[in-house]
């Protein structure tokens, strides 16, 4: 049972004689640390790569423990040394938009683990566009075998930083029949 226990520990030999050891006390702890889950909420949009983790994790004996935190199924910060009952602050930088998931998985010095929920954020991605008063053309009646510099501004109205965006030319919208310009 969980607590204090008395285990007594008793010898028989081969000729039936018996003898019983002082009486021990043991302490059983099968209790995982609790951990909750601070920031960010559950479905929470970010419009920056840049993200800070709350939680705070409580072991009913252990003073001390440690957790890992874990974005889209991968420990991302492992072995972090936590203070029961304490705030933890984690900020992470991740590399990529669009949804993901964070938990935090924390084991005191028994053994015992425990799982947190697991939550889910976003991070919205940039919104690229060009308008069209935004293009030039260096040679607007070109001819055959001229070459044509083509300039334009991209804007990204998004609040993520774009990274190695690609940028496409065509003739016509490309969902409705229309013709990617080879460059």
């Amino acid at each position: 049972p969980q607590g204090f226990s008395n285990l007594t520990l008793q010898g028989r030999d081969l000729a039936g004689n018996a003898a019983n050891s002082t009486a021990l006390q043991v302490f059983v702890d099968s209790i995982p640390p609790s951990i909750a889950l601070d920031a960010p909420q559950n479905n929470t949009n970010f419009s920056s790569f840049d993200i800070q983790f709350n939680f705070t994790a409580t072991d009913n004996l252990a003073s001390s423990f440690f957790c890992n935190l874990t974005i889209d199924g991968t420990a991302q910060e492992v072995g972090i040394n936590v203070s029961s009952g304490g705030l933890q602050v984690r900020n992470l930088t991740l590399t990529s938009s669009g949804l993901h998931t964070w938990a935090v998985v924390c084991r005191d010095l028994l053994n015992n683990t425990n799982q947190s929920e697991t939550r889910r954020f976003s991070i919205l991605p940039p919104d690229l566009v060009v308008y069209s008063s935004d293009v030039t053309v260096n040679n607007t009646s070109p001819i055959e075998g001229d070459l044509v510099n083509l300039t334009a501004k991209v804007w990204n109205n998004g609040s993520v930083t774009a990274f190695n965006a690609t940028i496409q030319f065509w003739d016509g919208f490309p969902g409705a029949g229309g013709i990617q310009l080879n460059g």
